[in-house]
């Protein structure tokens, strides 16, 4: 008998234990490039033109928001904190890597950083002379452009924002 219930109470523990793992394992989020990327692959399946996929980021976030902004590497903390408007308490931008942040009544919601040499998106700028990206949520509405990646046998999206003057550069 007292066997049984040790077996049993063992059955037990390894079930919580496998349905704990399983719960974190779900919850462990994708970096903010690979959401975007789902949600370009969910949503569009013609990418023949540029109007043939636009997605906004207020589709892929569940959190509230005002604005969004994108950061090249090596951007420093002080450059962040002055063009956000308040201190952001972070590090730079590593090289090669690219940062999204987004706020709402002066602090930082979401903030996600990805290496832009293996990223499946590329954000493109309004204007050729922008150091950084800002949008507010209603502007955050982006054509995506499947293109071939050369560094890799894959693929990367390349984000261009629907109100700017700079329009996606797009080949037959």
């Amino acid at each position: 008998m007292k066997r049984m219930n040790k077996i049993n109470n063992s059955l037990v523990i390894f079930i919580f234990l496998a349905v704990v793992s399983l719960l974190f394992l779900n919850s462990c989020t994708n970096s903010f490039d690979e959401r975007i990327a789902k949600q370009v692959e969910t949503k569009c399946s013609d990418f023949s033109t540029p109007e043939s996929c636009i997605i906004g980021l207020n589709e892929i976030t569940e959190f509230d928001w005002n604005n969004v902004y994108v950061f090249a590497s090596m951007t420093m903390p002080d450059e962040i904190s002055n063009i956000i408007g308040f201190d952001c308490d972070c590090s730079h931008v590593k090289d090669n890597y690219t940062r999204i942040v987004f706020t709402k009544d002066n602090m930082i919601v979401f903030q996600d950083q990805y290496y832009g040499l293996s990223s499946l998106v590329q954000f493109r700028s309004v204007n050729k002379a922008d150091k950084y990206l800002h949008y507010s949520k209603t502007e955050a509405k982006f054509y995506a452009i499947k293109r071939n990646n050369t560094l890799s046998n894959g693929y990367f999206y390349d984000l261009y924002p629907v109100s700017g003057e700079r329009k996606p550069r797009f080949s037959r």
